[in-house]
């Protein structure tokens, strides 16, 4: 049996890598972790890759959209990686690509 886990974890400088669960739980630790790389200098685009989501509550998504306009307010842009089809609903889906930059594919070093 596999243990979820509810912390984001960095897989580079710019890209943080969601929890398998992104449920309330995780949003403390996706604000500190969006906190501190926004007080880095360095890359324009934080990507938040969702590939390895498997578990998304509504609720949460509020987290996201305080994180793209927090990075919006200092000049930055929040990137996301879509999960695998079936986490969110068609509607809930095409709100994302509504208001998100959606990058297709996980970045090509984060592949194993």
């Amino acid at each position: 049996m596999t243990q979820d886990s509810w912390f984001f974890s960095s897989s580079s400088e710019d890209v943080l890598r969601a929890p398998t669960r992104y449920t309330l739980l995780a949003v403390p630790g996706f604000i500190r972790e969006v906190q501190a790389w926004c007080s880095q200098a360095g890359s324009r685009v934080l990507t938040l890759d969702l590939s390895q989501m498997a578990d998304f509550e509504i609720p949460a998504f509020r987290s996201l959209v305080w994180a793209r306009r927090q990075l919006k307010t200092l000049g930055r842009e929040l990137v996301l990686i879509m999960p695998p089809g079936g986490v969110f609903t068609a509607h809930e889906e095409a709100i994302m690509r509504d208001l998100f930059a959606i990058q297709e594919n996980a970045p090509t070093s984060d592949v194993a």
